[in-house]
């Protein structure tokens, strides 16, 4: 039985294909298998790529009929040996180390489930973009899970285990599957990111990252809602969670109030029912709190100002922590932060809740 096994899926990848497979070939860690599953109908010269290797570790699975991507996933992971599984696109570059470091952080922590990393994005030609960094340990990663996907799905490694109690990925959860396998998982174990960039993560045109920005959007508030309500155990308004994700969006004093409720009830919640924190965790979180409570309070200025005593109500509910930094000038930089992004939609890059530095 492999150490590790790695599963690919391919569908038109001939651009990309060689660089991704030769990355897993030439990890430290030799011992894996690799495989890749290969979804039918491919007319760019991806099925003549895949003939060039030569190598017992990699094992073609073909499909018979068009699965799509998370049936074919679904596939790929039903057919690894290894009790460790990692991800990988037919478009991204591995790093040399990426299998042994991430198989190795799950050996020392058995409490994990899946483990990712920080990620650099290249482009079509593999000139590098910047790094995406994410929250490393598990009690920022079930924080930021709430309103994003805190873990770059080609950079992760699971446990088979865990894969399977949870039940796979869901075919109804297309270009979102990663997120929405996220919200199960997290209800039972523990996730986590090494701070190593362990992946070039390719953005090009057809990316799924790249298309569908509304459809993108909308899958984040359906999975920041499943998260929520997993944390609260309650059910939560749609509206609001939209409204306290992308403040932006707030057009009506009902939804600027839901939206600060939401955040105060979900802060309260998270201290209660997730206690594998650190105090740094939770000063970050309270940070983050504030912030997102003044983003809150920013927009109702302008949209809806009756909104504006209960949100500082709700503000003091959450504790003098998060109060005494609703103040001025935090509402400025929201409003500044609004008015910036007006066109850009928030950028969601940037929003990952790291640890407060002393």
């Amino acid at each position: 039985m492999p150490r590790v096994s790695v599963v690919m899926p391919s569908y038109e990848s001939a651009p990309y294909l060689r660089s991704a497979v030769e990355s897993i070939l030439h990890q430290s860690e030799r011992d894996i298998e690799l495989i890749i599953v290969q979804e039918m109908g491919a007319r760019d010269g991806t099925e003549a790529i895949l003939n060039e290797f030569d190598d017992e570790r990699v094992k073609i699975v073909r499909n018979d009929s068009p699965l799509g991507l998370v049936r074919s996933l679904n596939r790929g992971f039903a057919m690894a040996r290894s009790e460790y599984i990692a991800r990988m696109d037919a478009d991204d570059v591995s790093m040399p180390q990426r299998l042994e470091k991430q198989a190795e952080f799950l050996d020392n922590n058995p409490s994990i489930g899946v483990v990712g990393s920080a990620v650099r994005h290249i482009d079509e030609r593999g000139r590098h973009l910047g790094t995406r960094t994410y929250p490393t340990s598990p009690g920022l990663v079930i924080w930021n899970m709430h309103f994003d996907c805190a873990m770059c799905h080609p950079s992760t490694m699971f446990r088979r285990s865990v894969f399977e109690e949870a039940g796979g990925y869901s075919p109804a959860a297309k270009d979102w599957e990663d997120y929405e396998l996220w919200t199960r998982i997290m209800r039972r174990h523990s996730m986590s990111n090494v701070p190593d960039v362990l992946l070039d993560y390719r953005i090009h045109d057809g990316a799924v990252s790249v298309r569908k920005d509304d459809e993108q959007r909308q899958h984040i508030v359906d999975c920041g809602w499943r998260a929520m309500e997993v944390t609260m155990a309650r059910p939560v308004d749609r509206d609001f969670v939209r409204s306290l994700i992308f403040p932006y969006t707030i057009a009506s004093r009902r939804n600027a109030i839901g939206a600060a409720w939401l955040l105060n009830y979900l802060y309260r919640s998270y201290r209660i029912w997730y206690r594998e924190r650190s105090r740094e965790d939770l000063m970050a979180v309270k940070d983050d709190v504030a912030e997102r409570m003044s983003h809150i309070m920013a927009r109702s200025v302008k949209a809806a100002p009756l909104a504006v005593p209960m949100i500082l109500w709700q503000a003091s509910r959450a504790g003098p922590g998060v109060s005494a930094r609703i103040g001025p000038a935090t509402i400025t930089r929201g409003i500044e932060r609004l008015n910036g992004t007006a066109t850009e939609k928030m950028d969601r890059r940037s929003s990952m809740v790291t640890p407060s530095t002393p």
